[in-house]
């Protein structure tokens, strides 16, 4: 009786060892394959990323003939504005979900929440407080933006003359 009990504590012993021993290669060949997709992704991500800033700085928001902050709020004072790079956007108060845009890079943030008379500069706002981000999206220039507000995606749309 103790040679049968003394024989499967010595196998028990033998298969927790094997079993460990394997446990910690998969884990090791677990790891190692993840660290390599994650490589991956990063490079793709940041390659991406290179990719849409170059898009980004293709378009030239400048040719725009823009409004000022003065005359969007002239025409509509109630209106939720931010200016970015030299350009005032404008929301209708959309979601991203409902007009088919798609969110594709940090671009900036909302520096300074400003009243509805001061003289806009870029990063100011009049109803979005600052640290709020803004994003590019899908359309192939700048004059579609996407704001994230409190897990929320807004569309702002670049304000022009017509």
């Amino acid at each position: 009786m103790r040679k049968l009990l003394l024989a499967m504590v010595v196998t028990l012993l033998v298969l927790a060892g094997c079993g460990g021993g394997n446990s910690n290669d998969n884990d090791a060949n677990e790891n190692a394959n993840l660290d390599s997709n994650t490589e991956a992704n990063n490079e793709e991500n940041n390659q991406g990323a290179n990719n849409d800033a170059g898009d980004a700085e293709e378009t030239d928001l400048s040719s725009l003939d823009a409004l000022t902050a003065e005359e969007v709020l002239a025409e509509d004072p109630d209106a939720d504005i931010f200016q970015f790079e030299g350009v005032v956007y404008k929301t209708e108060g959309e979601l991203d979900e409902d007009v088919g845009v798609t969110l594709k890079e940090l671009i900036g943030k909302v520096t300074k929440k400003v009243d509805s008379d001061t003289e806009f500069e870029d990063g100011m706002a009049n109803e979005l407080m600052p640290n709020v981000k803004i994003y590019s999206t899908n359309e192939k220039d700048l004059t579609v933006l996407l704001v994230e507000v409190q897990d929320e995606k807004r569309v702002y749309y670049a304000q022009v003359k017509e």
